[in-house]
């Protein structure tokens, strides 16, 4: 099973030259929306069908994990914004105010 979301990770890990601050918003954008379609659709989609047969712990869990991985999602879009939007108003200080190690902070 190949998807784009696991070519950017091997891409991402093999080349020094893509480790730059907006391509590690992209990876954590790939990766997050790599495990909404792995974990999140299936039992999405097989819910619609049915009813909840894994008991309350399973359903908190699968609540709590649904929402954190599309806030994730969610949230990384805004920083790929913010970081655009940076980059375009502000492009001779932005190397200086958007650094790799900044973006890895958590």
């Amino acid at each position: 099973m190949y998807s784009c979301p696991t070519y950017c990770v091997v891409l991402y890990v093999l080349s020094q030259q893509l480790h730059t601050p907006t391509n590690l918003f992209l990876l954590s954008l790939a990766v997050s929306d790599f495990l909404v379609g792995l974990l999140l659709m299936p039992i999405q989609i097989w819910l619609t069908g049915g009813c909840w047969a894994w008991g309350s712990f399973m359903c908190g869990l699968f609540q709590y994990s649904s929402f954190i991985i599309t806030s994730a999602s969610v949230g990384t879009m805004v920083l790929i914004s913010v970081d655009r939007h940076v980059a375009i108003c502000d492009p001779l200080r932005y190397p200086s105010r958007v650094t790799p190690k900044q973006v890895k902070k958590p």
